[in-house]
């Protein structure tokens, strides 16, 4: 399928959802990095790129909205459309 090789970067704060998504995402052939906060999202985006990432949008101190601007401003076009 589409999903087959893809990286995906799963970030949220409670680990029983990242461990849901990791399932389903790994269940459809997707390679999947985790991440806890915005700044460890940010820190393994820098490790490698990713093809696309699920953020949770209420996270405490950098939520998935300022992760998102922020990854815009750092990585422009190859980041959230």
């Amino acid at each position: 399928g589409e999903l087959v090789g893809k990286r995906i970067l799963v970030v949220d704060d409670y680990a029983a959802n990242r461990l849901l998504l990791r399932t389903w995402l790994e269940h459809w052939g997707c390679a999947v990095v985790e991440a806890a906060d915005g700044p460890e999202a940010l820190r393994r985006y820098e490790d490698a790129p990713f093809d696309a990432a699920l953020l949770d949008f209420q996270m405490p101190g950098m939520d998935g909205d300022a992760l998102a601007g922020n990854l815009r401003a750092r990585h422009g076009d190859r980041c959230c459309p």
